[in-house]
């Protein structure tokens, strides 16, 4: 290209550039929104239509217009609707549901975004929101027949409702009401697999590996947003509700996790040794999967349960029998608050962050930190598993062919669930 062809491109380039830049620095004036309705301060429930109307206007041509809910720091939690007018004025007219059934009760924001190409205006229209209150939608139970599980919902202590059949061994289970999702894993047939609990249809799994068995028992936990699972091979995984990997810890080769559990930022995890009897309780930072501690415990972890922002409990069995521990996340240190002689655990529940039950071999206990104090609960023979309903203060207890309902705190049995087969789990699934 000649020099003068190139000079002629340059000095092209330089007059659009500063065409544009005469153009930006003209345009001073923001876009003007008006907000019609709804009108300020409006109360609304979750799943309510809001009638949006408002006009936007500007000199120049508006670019874009969005509209959004925001809460108190103007981050959007429900997104509406996007237009591209290119012309000075335009009248947004639209029905805006609030359909997200997880919005807590408060104080949001309608707010409409337009922008000009140059200048960006907000306009906003404060709401009052109240939230859909929690409900117990259904039992989910599990009872094992031969070889495969069947799956079973309950609604109002009524007759079960078959489900599905899951066709092979079972390892461990957990749900997740937020995401309306049954999880379950065996160990040599499937690994993991998971299930639409509005229509039960699977959705995603976690292929079966190389070397069986896949898991140690009690392998997965929920918390609603992650399902956490422990693998036999080494390694701990934590998947969002579309099967997107959010958590991992490194591989071993010589140690195996079973138990896991998330206390706050950290996942606390019972670790056995592959080769021999130890084990320990370990601690991994959740943003990155590194160990953050670990301590010898000689504990096989049935459960852990949350008691404050720097200690859990850890309810399980060591050689000697059933045993209630505290875990420190920030020292790394185990302590007993008290023992326990009643001999192996089997199951453990917490009713809130000072009261724990406790199921057995021989009976329920009530675990009182605030008291130090252990107390039978109830008449009931054995827990292979427990549950607890804090809305309606009732305590579920899963044993051979029955589930039984009592109440809390006064061990009233309220009613019975009887199954065909035996129960190997059982969970309480809410609205949200």
């Amino acid at each position: 290209m000649h020099i003068r062809s190139i000079e002629s491109v340059l000095i092209f380039f330089i007059l659009m550039s500063l065409f544009f830049a005469c153009k930006e620095n003209s345009d001073t004036i923001d876009p003007e929104i008006t907000i019609l309705s709804p009108s300020g301060d409006g109360n609304f429930n979750v799943f309510d239509t809001i009638h949006v109307l408002a006009s936007v206007s500007d000199e120049t041509a508006i670019e874009s217009i969005k509209v959004a809910l925001v809460n108190d720091h103007l981050t959007p939690v429900i997104y509406g609707f996007s237009y591209f007018p290119q012309s000075k004025s335009f009248t947004i007219d639209e029905q805006y549901i609030i359909n997200d059934i997880h919005l807590e009760s408060g104080m949001y924001f309608l707010m409409i975004t337009a922008f000009d190409g140059v200048n960006t205006a907000n306009g906003y229209v404060r709401l009052n929101i109240t939230e859909v209150p929690m409900e117990l939608q259904k039992i989910i139970i599990l009872t094992d027949r031969q070889d495969d599980i069947d799956i079973y919902s309950v609604k109002n202590s009524t007759s079960a409702e078959y489900l599905y059949t899951v066709q092979g061994d079972y390892s461990a289970s957990d749900i997740s009401s937020r995401h309306q999702q049954l999880y379950f894993s065996g160990n040599y047939t499937i690994n993991m697999q998971v299930y639409d609990l509005d229509g039960f249809a699977p959705l995603w799994s976690v292929e079966p590996m190389i070397n069986p068995p896949f898991h140690l028992k009690r392998n997965i936990y929920s918390d609603e947003s992650l399902v956490f699972v422990s693998f036999r091979n080494g390694f701990i995984r934590a998947y969002d509700g579309s099967g997107v990997i959010k958590f991992a810890t490194p591989f071993s080769d010589v140690l195996s996790p079973a138990r896991v559990f998330l206390h706050d930022d950290i996942v606390l995890a019972d670790i056995a040794e592959r080769s021999g009897y130890k084990r320990w309780v370990s601690a991994y930072y959740l943003v990155s999967g590194v160990l953050k501690g670990q301590v010898q415990s000689g504990i096989e972890v049935i459960n852990f349960h949350y008691k404050d922002s720097d200690e859990a409990y850890v309810v399980g069995n060591t050689s000697a029998g059933g045993c209630i521990r505290l875990y420190n996340t920030a020292t790394n240190n185990l302590s007993e608050p008290h023992t326990f002689t009643y001999g192996m655990i089997m199951s453990s529940v917490a009713v809130d962050h000072s009261n724990v039950i406790i199921g057995t071999e021989n009976g329920i206990y009530w675990y009182r930190y605030d008291h130090n104090s252990l107390l039978q609960y109830g008449n009931a023979s054995s827990a292979g598993s427990l549950l607890f309903d804090g809305l309606f203060s009732q305590l579920y207890v899963v044993h051979g062919l029955q589930i039984e309902i009592y109440g809390f705190p006064v061990p009233d049995l309220i009613s019975t669930i009887t199954m065909a087969d035996t129960i190997r789990n059982a969970h309480l699934l809410y609205n949200k």
